[in-house]
């Protein structure tokens, strides 16, 4: 990924899982980026972060190396360490969606947006030994397409004071 280019994924895991592990590792600063998902049928598929070393025979978010929220029709979940946290939100019925993801090493903080509305869908706190993440898509149960957008400046609301993650 260069900054600023539309990136359409395609499947670089293994086996059944159908994922895309970034090829630009983040290591300091703050990064974001947003994935717009346009779905056709049902569909569930995730989106995240990975260490570069992860498991590319799991999906993301099922073992200590990831994390993401997988999107599953209008309903949302957070994954981490293969447990589960039910996010308080959901989409629209739109076929497409935009999220936007925040990760900021400083403060150790991954968060995940929902860009139609500008709201928090969750926030993940790092552990102080996380030093560098890869963006990683899992399309394992999916006819979804995402495309990850990355060279975009932070939006004004992502920026408030941090709000309380629901």
């Amino acid at each position: 990924m260069k900054l600023g280019e539309k990136v359409v994924c395609g499947t670089k895991f293994v086996r059944s899982v159908h994922g895309v592990l970034g090829d630009v590792t983040l290591s300091e600063g703050s990064h974001y980026w947003e994935v717009e998902a346009s779905e056709s049928g049902a569909t569930v598929y995730a989106i995240g972060v990975a260490k570069q070393q992860c498991d590319r025979n799991a999906q993301i978010g099922t073992d200590k190396t990831s994390w993401c929220i997988e999107i599953m029709g209008v309903f949302l979940k957070a994954y981490h360490n293969d447990l589960s946290s039910k996010v308080d939100h959901e989409l629209s019925s739109s076929p497409s969606h935009k999220f936007g993801v925040y990760l900021d090493f400083e403060r150790k903080l991954l968060e995940f947006y929902d860009c139609e509305v500008q709201r928090l869908l969750h926030r993940f706190r790092l552990d102080e030994t996380i030093d560098e993440l890869c963006p990683a898509l899992d399309l394992t149960n999916s006819r979804a397409i995402l495309t990850l957008i990355t060279g975009l400046k932070t939006p004004e609301y992502v920026n408030l004071p941090r709000m309380k993650a629901l």
